[in-house]
């Protein structure tokens, strides 16, 4: 939708497209430090969330 407003100037839609990706990478990593932290404070939990979601996918293929 930004890049929609800034058709005009090619160098305002590559800024964009530059801030989305870091932004997408950033709340990634971010996200993926949270399940981390999760995982250490309740490891069984998280873990066999994970094995049951590896075995609906292993289902689904």
């Amino acid at each position: 939708m930004i890049a929609m407003r800034k058709l005009g100037s090619s160098a305002g839609i590559m800024y964009d497209i530059a801030l989305f990706t870091i932004g997408m990478s950033l709340s990634i990593t971010s996200v993926s430090y949270f399940i981390m932290s999760l995982s250490y404070k309740s490891n069984n939990r998280i873990f066999r969330y994970v094995s049951d979601m590896k075995d609906i996918n292993e289902c689904i293929m």
